[in-house]
């Protein structure tokens, strides 16, 4: 598999994420939310690091938006954790963390598309 034919399944983050949550095994190598936290971290470092330009950054998503919104909606107590911790530490396990996740993603986006 090539780097174009890549870019052709998983244009964007929004999409790679869709792939993520139903085959979680095949990019994981588990279903984990930190692993999941690791695997986006390291797409984010990687296009700041070559200094993407902001139109053609893979990461599509408002991670700064969603953190926020998160920290306000399921984090009254202020725990020092970002989303995908608090999902793992709220939830009781990793990979219930990583369910919990991406119903809170799901809910965030369809709130932005309401809104």
């Amino acid at each position: 598999m090539t780097p174009d034919s890549i870019s052709s399944l998983y244009p964007n983050l929004s999409t790679l994420l869709l792939a993520i949550q139903k085959r979680p095994m095949m990019f994981l190598n588990s279903k984990s939310v930190i692993a999941l936290s690791i695997f986006i971290s390291g797409i984010q470092f990687a296009e700041a690091f070559y200094a993407i330009e902001p139109s053609k950054k893979f990461c599509d998503f408002d991670f700064i938006a969603f953190e926020q919104w998160v920290g306000k909606s399921f984090n009254p107590n202020s725990i020092a954790l970002d989303s995908f911790g608090l999902a793992a530490y709220l939830a009781g396990a990793d990979d219930v963390g990583f369910d919990q996740w991406f119903a809170w993603y799901k809910t965030f986006l369809n709130t932005r598309i309401i809104s």
